[in-house]
């Protein structure tokens, strides 16, 4: 998973698209036999945010995750919604998942290794 920190640092997508190519092009060339898979950005909670974080929404992640599953589709990549898993009826991150409305709390990796089965990605 990468890219909520490049949306913190006010990193532009198309900057943060090409990390995407160039970790994918590495891992093809230096470990080929490796089952690839692109994981989105989760919510944040921004009434849980610090206020040095209050740039960071919803949409802006929602925005990249698109951007990052077009990514996907066009390197023939598993793309893995995370967000769906992690956001309330708001689009907002769960509460009970985090503890500062960007991190989840060790607990919340129980659903997400849960999901992953649910996928086949995990056995």
């Amino acid at each position: 998973m990468v890219g909520v920190n490049d949306l913190i640092q006010d990193i532009t997508d198309d900057y943060t698209l090409r990390n995407f190519e160039r970790i994918v092009s590495q891992i093809r060339v230096h470990s080929p036999k490796t089952d690839l898979y692109i994981l989105s950005i989760l919510p944040v909670n921004k009434a849980m945010l610090p206020k040095a974080m209050h740039a960071l929404t919803n949409d802006r992640i929602r925005e990249l995750n698109r951007k990052i599953l077009l990514f996907a589709n066009s390197g023939e990549i598993p793309f893995v919604n995370m967000y769906e898993v992690y956001a309330a009826g708001n689009g907002q991150l769960r509460q009970q998942l985090t503890w500062d409305g960007l991190h989840l709390k060790l607990s919340a990796y129980v659903d997400w290794v849960g999901y992953l089965r649910f996928l086949e990605h995990l056995k």
